[in-house]
């Protein structure tokens, strides 16, 4: 892991790992816990993934991974005395998951809406996903 990686997950001062579960009822020396759902949505092959992964777990894979179903990744970093967790729910791209969309979209409090800039289709279908998004999430 190269060094800016490491950096990216120090916040004041203090390094944290990736985490598995959900902590947000325990209290950790007398820190506030906030839990942050964010949701990934758009095409197939856009980096959806990708980007989960790399702010996750600081890697990259070249190899393209078709994503079944929803992925789901946890980060959890200091800020002013608050563990904040970002449960990360990212949608596979195919119109055949587009019935889990209310798993990633429900109760999130930020949904990415992402595109390839090298393909046209893919910044133009973000529009149809918002609307699909906005019928489910109305925050």
């Amino acid at each position: 892991m190269s060094s800016e990686a490491l950096d990216d997950d120090k916040v004041d001062g203090e390094e944290k790992g990736n985490t598995t579960q959900m902590n947000a009822q325990v209290p950790s020396g007398g820190r506030n816990n906030v839990v942050v759902k964010v949701g990934m949505v758009g095409d197939a092959q856009v980096g959806k993934t990708s980007l989960m992964v790399k702010y996750v777990e600081g890697k990259f894979d070249e190899d393209y991974i078709h994503t079944l179903g929803v992925n789901f990744m946890e980060k959890t970093i200091t800020l002013r005395n608050t563990e904040i967790t970002f449960s990360i729910w990212d949608l596979g791209g195919h119109r055949e998951f587009i019935s889990m969309l209310p798993l990633v979209c429900n109760d999130a409090v930020a949904v990415l809406f992402m595109f390839d800039l090298s393909r046209k289709a893919t910044l133009t279908s973000v529009k149809e996903w918002y609307r699909q998004v906005r019928a489910i999430n109305k925050v």
